[in-house]
């Protein structure tokens, strides 16, 4: 997991799959400031890169679009989590 152009427009986060193929439905990505994004009816495909982008846009396969008006993965952000259907911490990124 990272972020691409943190804090900027064009901003997203990059989940990779380098394993099974997984069912994303109900998963989560939070940071510790409150925003959280649940992932609905998302498959991330083995060998595949998915990208939630903060900003506007017609989401695909592989292309989330969360349609927020402005950034907010800024550089500064202590920790993000993505979390399974339960909670359950699936993979943390500390930005530093």
């Amino acid at each position: 997991m990272e972020i691409e152009n943190a804090g900027k427009k064009g901003e997203a986060v990059l989940l990779a799959n380098f394993s099974h193929d997984i069912d994303l439905d109900g998963w989560s990505l939070a940071d510790d400031f409150g925003n959280s994004f649940q992932f609905r009816d998302t498959k991330l495909m083995e060998g595949s890169i998915l990208r939630l982008h903060t900003g506007r846009g017609d989401s695909t396969a592989r292309d989330i679009y969360w349609n927020l008006n402005a950034p907010i993965w800024a550089k500064s952000l202590p920790t993000l989590t993505l979390s399974d259907e339960v909670g359950a911490p699936v993979d943390v990124l500390r930005v530093q």
